[in-house]
């Protein structure tokens, strides 16, 4: 079954105007509480000229727009259900930890580099890790002495975040969002979130597809991490219930 926004979000009902971009790959959320300012945009396709019923409009776009998203936030909160859950989450954290996340099955991180950079910083504090490949928590416990992962991922060690994901119909794809969302929430609400780097993207569907990535790329989920961790009135706005 296929998950929709709404299942996981919902409206600030003291906003006035929402425009949802998604695109296959990832969700880009744009919004303005002046119709006018999309209007001059001509990459919206979306016709202004007549009303339309629906309370979200979605246009299709490509683009990481990091700070549209961040302004975009601001209009939505979480479902009370999975905001109850992730603030629950939160509580049982300890009062001060750090946090990474780290892609590493279609997209390729070097976290082993990471881990050596970061491990005299973190010391005896807990370093939450969020992560789509059981083998890293598997490294990071030889290293840290504290760590905090979700325990999903011992039980099903499969592509969290990756494209195959959405390929494998076995998968949970809501606990597959829950849990996305709730790393997001949990990494990013950290005292620090260590940046990781993409180095590759490894297909698996052909060889001929892989690609390399120039030093210090980051994936959009980290950007976004970082941005919420330096931003963390957005995550209370998100939580409100």
């Amino acid at each position: 079954m296929r998950s929709n926004f709404s299942d996981y979000f919902i409206i600030n009902a003291d906003r006035d105007f929402i425009q949802l971009s998604v695109d296959d790959e990832e969700i880009i959320l744009l919004a303005t509480r002046n119709k006018e300012l999309l209007l001059e945009d001509s990459k919206i396709d979306i016709d202004f000229s007549k009303n339309h019923t629906e309370y979200v409009l979605v246009h299709r776009s490509w683009g990481n727009e990091l700070e549209f998203v961040l302004y975009a936030l601001s209009f939505f909160k979480l479902q009370p259900k999975l905001a109850e859950s992730i603030q629950n989450k939160l509580n049982l954290m300890p009062e001060i930890y750090c946090s990474v996340c780290i892609r590493n099955t279609d997209y390729k991180t070097d976290y082993k580099d990471l881990f050596d950079q970061i491990k005299s910083e973190i010391g005896d504090r807990w370093l939450l890790i969020c992560t789509d490949d059981y083998g890293v928590i598997e490294y990071a416990k030889n290293i840290f002495t504290k760590l905090i992962f979700n325990e999903d991922i011992i039980k099903n060690p499969v592509p969290v975040l990756s494209l195959m994901n959405r390929m494998q119909k076995h998968l949970d794809k809501d606990k597959v969002n829950v849990n996305a969302i709730t790393d997001l929430i949990l990494g990013a609400s950290s005292m620090q979130l260590y940046p990781s780097f993409i180095t590759s993207y490894e297909s698996y569907e052909s060889s001929e597809n892989n690609v390399q990535f120039p030093e210090n790329t980051l994936s959009g989920f980290v950007k976004l991490g970082i941005h919420l961790n330096q931003n963390k009135n957005l995550i209370d706005n998100l939580l409100i219930p």
